[in-house]
């Protein structure tokens, strides 16, 4: 490892119960070589597989568990409860669990990660929220399938494409409009002009709405923007052939 200091942001989560951990992995300090470098989690887009596992072992050492449940995520709303040791990646956008030791982990490259945890720090979940996931629900749908009050929970919201280069086209912006997840008002305040018929979505603002409008009280948020700092993030949107940071969120054992 060539920067472990800088391999993980120091998140500015406020009111994270103690016992739960939580971190988000930079681009730095790992062992991929470009475009991957360096410190890529993502074992779906091309890097060296043997380069990936060096990676994911140094993550597991740095959070104290070996047991991260991987999803193959698909930009959709469904969410699962996990339990156990992990053994297969399942196909969904958003998992939670009550077990202690068990890392729930979103690996983003510009689509924005969620983690919520309870009052008590007892139930924790995470989320994949690109603007597909987020216009379908996947931030209810978690907090619903955790049986989470929106008031009893503490949200996330971390680094992502941020509004000024995350430029959409109108059917982004319609099919919000249209979602029965946000109040239009909302949706109308989160996108702005940009050249000819496109506009600019502000995903943050989108979630951070959406959760005011349920009744959520406790969010934060990371204000990153991937696209614009190539040197800390990975963003798929400016170079494509890239690596993956994880959001990861847990119950520590003792």
């Amino acid at each position: 490892m060539k920067d472990e200091t800088s391999a993980f942001l120091n998140l500015s989560w406020e009111g994270l119960p103690a016992g739960v951990g939580a971190t988000f992995t930079t681009r730095v300090g790992g062992n991929s070589l470009p475009p991957f470098n360096s410190f890529n989690i993502g074992c779906h887009v091309g890097d060296e597989p043997a380069n990936v596992d060096l990676n994911r072992d140094f993550l597991k050492q740095a959070i104290g568990t070996d047991n991260i449940h991987w999803l193959k995520q698909v930009h959709g709303n469904e969410t699962s409860q996990v339990r156990g040791k992990f053994v297969n990646e399942i196909e969904v956008d958003a998992s939670w669990t009550t077990q202690k030791g068990l890392a729930l982990i979103i690996q983003v490259a510009d689509c924005m990660p969620v983690l919520v945890v309870d009052k008590s720090g007892s139930r924790i979940g995470a989320a994949h929220a690109g603007w597909r996931g987020l216009c379908s629900g996947v931030i209810p749908r978690l907090l619903e399938d955790m049986r989470l009050p929106p008031k009893d929970a503490l949200v996330w919201l971390g680094p992502c494409i941020g509004p000024e280069a995350f430029e959409v086209g109108p059917e982004v912006f319609k099919s919000f409009m249209s979602s029965p997840f946000f109040l239009a008002a909302d949706v109308d305040a989160s996108f702005s002009p940009g050249e000819r018929d496109r506009l600019h979505a502000d995903l943050q603002m989108l979630a951070r709405n959406q959760l005011a409008q349920l009744g959520c009280e406790s969010i934060s948020v990371e204000k990153y923007c991937t696209f614009s700092q190539p040197d800390l993030f990975y963003s798929y949107r400016r170079d494509g052939v890239t690596g993956r940071h994880g959001a990861l969120i847990w119950i520590n054992t003792n």
